[in-house]
């Protein structure tokens, strides 16, 4: 019964240990009776330190996720092992928290400019920091030199001048060759200008010079650079003080001038201006030039200065031209009166000029020529449809037949148009039903893609889950270290007791009893954080596992989604097309009922058509009875037989209109016009 006594509470606490090795710290250990009192104090005790410990390194994770770096584990509020694990979380935390700060502050100094502050230098793996910040200095500092170099260059009129974007890597390339590209956005500016622009030294060398000022000296740009102005323009005002460049630069100010160059062999009257270009102190370092070509607006000038002379002869030639222009539109005035009294056989005769009206009788020369070519047209005309009413008198007829026949046509083919449009009102009822059918399958893909994104969403919070298993699995293990680390320092208070209990010789035998089996209890708690941690690594491992097939789940549900939108946007376009498709037939339908109306129409258009042939003939006879009005040259010709051959009955070869024996004066008549029925079939 002594030894059960003892075991018993034993067995109690290495069970109790068991659960807080698995990471349960509700339970608590019963009162133990008499001594063993102290068994269930220290336990406690355990208990409480432990779920303490946890509990604000909790709130420590928290705190510094929310970004409070100055959170400390309140290591004052433990004792021991528990004061020094607290005091280390704190220390560790200190050190980067640090670090971090020293590389904020070295940044700051960057973004302010400062790149002589170097970052401390870190021990240990930290020490890539170190690298990282040192080669971000040095690209910033690169960048800058190479800008400064570029800016100079341009200050001097070296505008061509480029940035090697080779000696940089990643985004800074991309800088480099962004600077370079606005430069010559710049130049390809300056390029498109209309007029010759070029940058000069104070020496009066070529700095620049844009496309119109090399294409001017006919010379590529490369080849001008560096070459004396004054050598490839030779103007007349060089080197003296009439010289705007060299004003410019003397005075500071914008000068504009004007002389004779001579570019390329070419004499030109220019305006050009020269305005100073100063550097970075205010110092003038050179000219920038513009030149206007005004060659052609002086010659203007100076032949409107001849021009002025010329006016006062002139004035004596245009009377002369007056009197001549009176005569002959006088004449004119005649000829026209004539012919609007119906008398086209005039002719309109010029009289002959002198070399002063030598201009105007051309005209009036074109002016007789298009008179008499039109009253020779007007004659050819008239003569032409006196022929053509005998023609549409005879044609009348048959287009009266044809009407007869086009009625007949247009009634079958009404008839016919009639089954056409009962078929396609059968057609739209089956399109307008696939259309239905369409939209409820729509419907239904729209279905299934929700269903699908909310299977994803599902699946993405499932990864997320997974991602706390492996978190909580990683405490578990800190924890679980922390209790090996108890159950060894209660082995060795075990061994000290025994030590102590040997010691006391037979007074001390029970309290030995007790320190081996509490050494034995710490031992098998020992082993059983050891398999504890083995489990959960285990666990940490089939967590990844899961996690990776949760995201290969995850990218599957993904495609299935993506697949089912194109295939609702596919059902959706059918639908679509369906109903347009239903609208389209609804329209033919409506099209053929036109159709059908208007063939109807046209059977009754036809009869009418016969009925205005008899009207046509009339109207021709009273045209052939007004053309009689006119005299023409050849009156006598083009007058048909007032009885024409009839044409029924007789064959196609017969069917002929008569013309008058006095046809053949005409100088070149249409004796004899075949008309058949096949000439009328397009009727």
């Amino acid at each position: 019964d002594s030894l059960r006594s003892i075991i018993t509470p034993i067995n109690k606490v290495v069970n109790l240990l068991d659960e807080y090795a698995e990471g349960n710290f509700e339970l608590e250990l019963e009162k133990l009776p008499g001594k063993q009192v102290s068994i269930t104090n220290a336990m406690n005790k355990i208990r409480t330190n432990l779920t303490n410990v946890i509990s604000e390194m909790n709130q420590f994770y928290v705190e510094h996720q929310k970004g409070d770096m100055d959170y400390k584990i309140p290591a004052e509020n433990f004792n021991g092992s528990y004061k020094e694990m607290a005091t280390g979380v704190n220390e560790s935390a200190n050190i980067y928290v640090q670090a971090i700060l020293k590389i904020l502050n070295t940044l700051s100094s960057y973004a302010e400019g400062d790149f002589t502050v170097t970052l401390e230098q870190f021990p240990g793996k930290q020490a890539l920091a170190n690298e990282m910040m040192d080669t971000l200095r040095d690209n910033l500092q690169n960048v800058i030199a190479e800008v400064n170099t570029l800016g100079a260059a341009i200050e001097i009129g070296e505008l061509e001048t480029n940035i090697e974007a080779t000696k940089f890597k990643g985004d800074w390339s991309k800088l480099i060759s962004g600077i370079n590209t606005l430069v010559s956005t710049f130049i390809s500016h300056l390029d498109n200008m209309p007029m010759p622009l070029m940058i000069i030294d104070k020496d009066f060398k070529i700095k620049f010079i844009n496309q119109n000022g090399s294409g001017l000296l006919n010379n590529q740009r490369q080849q001008l650079i560096g070459q004396n102005y004054s050598d490839l323009f030779n103007t007349g005002d060089w080197n003296s003080e009439d010289c705007a460049l060299k004003t410019a630069m003397k005075t500071g100010k914008e000068t504009i001038g004007e002389t004779i160059a001579k570019p390329a062999g070419k004499e030109m009257n220019i305006k050009y201006a020269g305005i100073p270009i100063k550097n970075s102190t205010n110092n003038i370092i050179g000219c920038l030039e513009t030149i206007i070509d005004q060659t052609d607006i002086v010659a203007a000038q100076q032949k409107v200065m001849l021009a002025l002379k010329d006016v006062e002869n002139s004035q004596k030639i245009t009377e002369k031209i007056s009197n001549f222009q009176d005569i002959e539109i006088n004449k004119l005035s005649e000829v026209l009166q004539q012919m609007a009294g119906g008398d086209l056989t005039v002719n309109y005769k010029i009289e002959d000029a002198d070399k002063d009206c030598r201009e105007v009788h051309t005209n009036f020369m074109q002016i007789q020529q298009n008179l008499n070519n039109t009253l020779n047209a007007f004659n050819n005309l008239l003569l032409q449809i006196n022929l053509a009413v005998g023609q549409v008198n005879s044609g009348s007829g048959q287009v009266s037949d044809a009407s007869q026949s086009l009625s007949q046509g247009s009634t079958e083919q009404a008839a016919s148009l009639e089954e056409i449009s009962s078929s396609m009102q059968e057609i739209g009822s089956q399109s307008k039903h696939n259309a239905e059918n369409a939209s409820v399958a729509s419907k239904l893909s729209i279905t299934a893609r929700d269903n699908a994104d909310a299977g994803n969403k599902q699946m993405e919070q499932l990864s997320t889950a997974m991602e706390d298993i492996h978190t909580s699995s990683s405490e578990i293990k800190k924890v679980i270290k922390v209790i090996d680390d108890i159950a060894f320092q209660t082995n060795l208070l075990a061994i000290n007791a025994a030590v102590e209990a040997a010691r006391a010789g037979v007074h001390g035998k029970g309290f030995a009893v007790v320190a081996t089996e509490v050494r034995t209890l710490a031992q098998r708690s020992a082993k059983a954080a050891n398999e504890t941690t083995d489990l959960i690594e285990s666990s940490v491992k089939q967590a990844e596992r899961g996690n990776k097939i949760t995201s290969e789940t995850a990218e599957s549900l993904k495609k299935i989604v993506e697949g089912i939108v194109k295939v609702s946007d596919i059902v959706e376009e059918i639908s679509t097309a369906s109903d347009e498709q239903a609208v389209g037939v609804g329209q033919t339908n409506d099209g053929l009922e036109q159709v059908s109306q208007v063939t109807q129409q046209n059977a009754a258009n036809a009869e009418e058509t016969a009925a205005a042939s008899v009207e046509l003939s009339s109207q021709a006879n009273r045209l052939r009875n007004m053309i009689a009005k006119f005299k023409l040259k050849d009156e006598g010709a083009a007058t048909f037989s007032q009885n024409t051959t009839e044409r029924r009955g007789l064959p196609n070869n017969q069917r002929q209109i008569g013309i008058n024996n006095s046809a053949d004066k005409i100088a070149s008549p249409v004796e004899n016009i075949e008309i058949t029925d096949d000439d009328f079939g397009e009727f």
